[in-house]
């Protein structure tokens, strides 16, 4: 059962991982590593399978290890990379190795491949994990940990939708600092430009739930204490955060990215909003390329039609919010239903033509 297991990445760097967080604690127990390993697989190991996989770690980072073993026996004293102290129920398995920085790696490049696993490319996982994964232990086996963390808050914390994601690097500390305090459960203090009207809040102690992105720009979500409600902060508009260590929060256990945000057109947050609603969108014969190659929302169909016009079907919550960038198409995108929404961008274009009529 647990050979074929060897041959597992995700379940080999589970246990190694584990052994590598509780080495500082005073090292991992048998049960630490059957629940890494089983986290990764429907099954379990046996004790000797536990050793098998030890001894195959130990290899990984040593190929000549079992050569050494030989040597140990003759006498002499060889330390594993990973070293098992004690015996049965009190036995723990220690990471020895110094983990050094390596030459090449660049820690944000492993954090911004790491994000852009998002729940909604699971077909890219396995290669781009995988490439991930050897960059960390080629060069920098010391983030080993923070990455493997890090892949676990992507997954629960994490909402990525929309076409571009061209301001990732830009707000990478940010990113990565909100990650950290969600896994700590620790508030974040932020300095706040509110776009608005450029004003800045100091000071603001923020319980982050999660990180929303749409269309390339990145939001904090979380229950503002100064609001006293749950707010959305555009990160590259936070000039300065910090994590409040002397503080504790839970996310509401039935709070999910998804659900309150996954059909939402933009980012707001309205207390007893409509169900989503189909949006019909007309686009003319020139613009139907674009939709073609463009996702701008998870829930985007097209219905081609002869004359090489198409129609452009939502299903969103909160629809008001499409209407600037309903009003930047022009003539070349009708708005076909639902009738209030189109009353709506009637009005704004009635109001521009008012302006410069004037």
């Amino acid at each position: 059962m647990f050979q074929n297991g060897e041959r597992h990445p995700e379940a080999m760097l589970s246990v190694l991982l584990r052994i590598v967080e509780k080495t500082p604690g005073g090292g991992a127990n048998k049960q630490d590593l059957i629940d890494a390993y089983g986290r990764q697989k429907d099954s379990f190991p046996s004790e000797k399978s536990i050793q098998r996989m030890v001894r195959r770690l130990n290899e990984f980072f040593d190929p000549g290890s079992r050569m050494k073993e030989l040597e140990e026996a003759a006498g002499e004293v060889v330390e594993p990379a990973i070293k098992a102290v004690g015996k049965k129920e009190n036995r723990r398995y220690l990471f020895t190795r110094e983990l050094v920085p390596g030459q090449q790696m660049d820690p944000s490049q492993a954090i911004l491949l790491a994000l852009s696993l998002y729940p909604q490319q699971r077909h890219m996982v396995a290669e781009q994990f995988q490439k991930i994964m050897k960059l960390v232990f080629d060069h920098a086996l010391e983030t080993v940990k923070e990455c493997y963390c890090l892949r676990d808050d992507v997954e629960k914390y994490v909402y990525v939708s929309g076409y571009s994601q061209e301001k990732l690097k830009q707000n990478n500390n940010a990113v990565t600092q909100i990650l950290r305090a969600i896994r700590r459960g620790k508030m974040v203090r932020i300095d706040y430009t509110r776009a608005y009207d450029g004003e800045i809040t100091k000071g603001r102690e923020v319980e982050p739930y999660g990180l929303l992105c749409r269309n390339g720009t990145w939001y904090l979500v979380g229950f503002c204490h100064e609001a006293e409600a749950r707010r959305i902060f555009r990160v590259d508009l936070i000039d300065r955060m910090s994590i409040v260590e002397n503080s504790n929060y839970r996310i509401p256990a039935d709070f999910s990215l998804k659900d309150a945000y996954g059909s939402n057109w933009g980012t707001w947050t309205v207390k007893n909003a409509d169900p989503p609603e189909e949006v019909r969108l007309r686009a003319e014969p020139g613009m139907t390329r674009k939709f073609a190659v463009t996702v701008f929302h998870d829930s985007q169909k097209i219905v081609q039609h002869e004359d090489g016009s198409a129609d452009i079907i939502f299903r969103v919550a909160n629809a008001g919010e499409m209407v600037p960038w309903l009003m930047t198409w022009g003539s070349t995108v009708e708005v076909i239903e639902p009738e209030w929404l189109r009353k709506e961008v009637a009005k704004n274009a009635q109001s521009i033509i008012g302006l410069y009529s004037a």
